[in-house]
C-alpha cells in the first residue's frame, strides 16, 4: 500500500505503522500512537459488528451459501522449517520406497500454495501463541499472547465465530490440548502459559472436540460439571467410540480425549496405550462429519516443534511423518467433496535442520536415524537420575548408544563432557542450550546440522485446496490466511468479547 494512501482497515493501519518503525520513519511513540489509532478503529468497526451480530437470524444447520466451504480443517506441522519437509521426505523414500504425502500432494494434485511471512506484532521471530492468534482474528499480536491486541481488547477467536455459524468445532494435537497453537483458535488469554485458564475457556466456550494430552488442566470437577461431555482417556477408548461417531457428539454432547498429564509422547516412543496422530484425526473427522451443521478442525503435529528446539534429529523426522500420515488422511477424507476447505501449513520455522553431508556418506549416516528409539527427552531425563557432580561425557555416550544406536568416539565423549559441566563449546551462545551441543556431535553420525535450538524469522510453506483456496495469496502474512478462511466459511464479522476472569495458574514447566 503506498504511504500516502489512508490504510483500508485497521490491519492495513497496524501494517503500515510497522513498515515505518521498522524503516526508522517513526519513533517508538509515534508507532504506539498509531497502532492505537488503528485498534480504536477496529473496536468502533467491532461494536458495529456485535449490535448487527445480534439483530442476525439464528443460521439453517448445515446451509452453506453457494460457492463457500461447509467444513474446514487447519493442518498444522508446528515449527516445521522447509529442511523438515525435505528430511521427511528422504526418509520416507528411503525406510518405505514412497515420498511423503505432502510431497506428493504438491506434485500430483497442484493444490495453491503460498509462502507466508510469519513475524508477530513485537518481534521477526513469532512465538506459537502469536502466530496462531494471526490466523485466528487476523491481527498480529505480541509473542505469548492468546487473541489479546495490544491494546488490551480481544477479538473473537475464530472457533467461536465458526460456532456462532452452526458448525461444530475441534482441535486435536500431540501436545497439551491447551497449548498455544490449538488455544489460539479459541481462547482469550494474555500470557499462554495460563493454561488452566485456558481449558477452562474451551469448556465454558463449548469447544465440541478436544483430542491430545494436557490432562492435567482439566480437572475431574471441571468435566462432570460439564455433564454433557464424553471423556475417554486412552487408544481403546478412542478407537471403540470412534466405531459409533454418532453417538460421540450425539444430542448436542462433547467429546474430549485426554491421552498424557503434560504433552504425548514423540513418536520414536509412544507407547501403545496413546493413540497416534492420525488415529485420533481419522476418529475426529469422523465424529465431527456427523453434525448437520458442518465443521470446523485444527490438526497439529505439535510435538515436531519440540523436537527442532530439541535439535533432535531423530525425533523431528519421526513426528513430522507421523503428520504426514494426518495429513494423509485429511486428504483421504477430503478427496472427491466439493464443500471443505483444506489448509495444511506451518506457524514458523525451527531451528532448519538438513543434511550437511555430501555424496554416499551423506545416505549412509541418514540411514542410522532409522535406528532411533528415544528422544532427547528421555536422553537428557535418564541424565538427570545421575547425581550432578557424576555427570560425564561418557555415561551420556552410553545412553546415547542405548537409545539411538550410535557410538561416540571417545574425543566426542570428551567434549560433551565439557559442556555437562558449563563449559562454552559453542561459539554461538544460543548453540549452548537445551540440545545443541549434542545434535553437533551427532551430526557427524547422522548428516543432519540444525542452525540453533529456536524458532526462525523463516517464510514458511502453505498449501490449500478446496472452495476458497484460491484466495490463498502467492506471498502474504499469516493474517492473511485468516482472511482467506473467514471469507471461505462466510464467518460472520468477530465481536468484541469482554476480557476474561483468569486464576493466574502457570502451566508448570516439564
Amino acid at each position: 500500500m503506498p504511504a500516502d494512501q489512508p490504510p483500508r482497515s485497521p490491519e492495513d493501519g497496524i501494517e503500515a505503522a510497522h513498515r515505518a518503525l521498522r524503516a526508522g520513519a517513526v519513533s517508538r511513540r509515534g508507532f504506539l500512537t498509531a497502532t492505537a489509532a488503528a485498534a480504536g478503529a477496529a473496536m468502533a468497526g467491532s461494536a458495529r459488528a456485535e449490535q448487527a451480530s445480534a439483530m442476525a437470524a439464528t443460521p439453517v444447520a448445515g446451509a452453506s451459501p453457494k460457492g463457500k466451504a461447509r467444513n474446514l480443517i487447519f493442518f498444522v506441522s508446528d515449527g516445521m522449517s522447509h529442511g523438515t519437509l525435505a528430511l521427511c521426505n528422504l526418509f520416507m523414500r528411503d525406510r518405505f520406497e514412497r515420498e511423503s504425502r505432502w510431497t506428493s500432494w504438491i506434485r500430483d494434485e497442484r493444490p495453491r500454495r503460498g509462502l507466508i511471512d510469519t513475524a508477530s506484532f513485537d518481534s521477526y521471530v513469532t512465538d506459537s501463541a502469536a502466530a496462531s492468534s494471526a490466523w485466528s482474528v487476523g491481527s498480529r499480536v505480541e509473542n505469548s499472547s492468546l487473541c489479546v491486541l495490544p491494546d488490551g481488547s480481544a477479538p473473537e477467536p475464530i472457533w467461536l465465530r465458526a460456532r456462532r455459524t452452526g458448525r461444530a468445532v475441534g482441535v486435536v494435537t500431540t501436545t497439551r490440548a491447551t497449548h498455544a497453537t490449538p488455544a489460539g483458535f479459541i481462547a482469550n488469554i494474555p500470557d499462554r502459559e495460563l493454561e488452566d485458564d485456558i481449558a477452562r475457556q474451551y469448556v465454558e466456550r463449548g469447544v465440541d472436540l478436544v483430542m491430545g494430552g494436557g490432562a492435567r488442566h482439566f480437572p475431574s470437577a471441571m468435566l462432570r460439571d460439564a455433564s454433557n461431555i464424553t471423556l475417554v482417556t486412552d487408544r481403546d477408548g478412542l478407537l471403540g467410540a470412534a466405531r459409533e461417531p454418532a453417538a460421540a457428539l450425539a444430542s448436542g454432547r462433547r467429546f474430549y480425549g485426554l491421552f498424557a498429564e503434560s504433552h504425548m509422547a514423540y513418536e520414536v516412543e509412544r507407547p501403545t496405550n496413546q493413540p497416534s496422530l492420525a488415529e485420533m484425526t481419522a476418529a475426529a473427522l469422523a465424529t465431527l462429519a456427523t453434525r448437520d451443521g458442518g465443521f470446523c478442525l485444527q490438526v497439529e503435529a505439535g510435538r515436531v516443534d519440540h523436537a527442532a528446539h530439541n535439535n533432535d534429529a531423530g525425533s523431528i523426522v519421526f513426528d513430522q511423518c507421523a503428520g504426514d500420515a494426518a495429513l494423509a488422511a485429511c486428504l483421504d477424507w477430503v478427496k472427491g467433496r466439493d464443500d471443505t476447505l483444506l489448509v495444511a501449513t506451518t506457524d514458523h520455522g525451527n531451528a532448519n535442520p538438513g543434511i550437511q553431508v555430501y555424496g554416499a556418506e551423506a545416505t549412509a549416516r541418514f540411514r542410522r536415524l532409522q535406528g532411533w528409539r528415544r528422544s532427547y527427552e528421555w536422553l537428557l531425563a535418564q541424565l538427570n537420575l545421575v547425581p550432578a557432580d557424576d555427570r560425564t561425557g561418557d555415561i551420556l555416550s552410553t545412553l546415547i548408544e542405548h537409545g539411538m544406536q550410535v557410538r561416540l568416539k571417545p574425543s566426542e565423549a570428551m567434549g560433551l563432557d565439557g559442556w555437562l559441566r558449563g563449559h562454552r563449546v559453542e561459539l554461538f551462545d544460543e548453540r549452548n542450550k537445551k540440545g545443541g551441543a549434542l545434535a553437533s556431535v551427532m551430526a557427524n553420525h547422522v548428516g543432519v546440522a540444525f542452525l540453533g535450538p529456536n524458532h526462525t524469522s523463516d517464510h514458511v510453506e502453505c498449501a490449500a485446496t478446496g472452495p476458497g483456496s484460491e484466495m490463498l495469496p502467492a506471498f502474504g502474512h499469516l493474517t492473511d490466511v485468516h482472511r482467506m478462511v473467514a471469507a471461505a466459511l462466510d464467518l460472520p464479522e468477530a465481536q468484541r468479547l469482554k476480557a476474561p476472569a483468569l486464576s493466574g495458574a502457570r502451566s508448570k514447566p516439564d
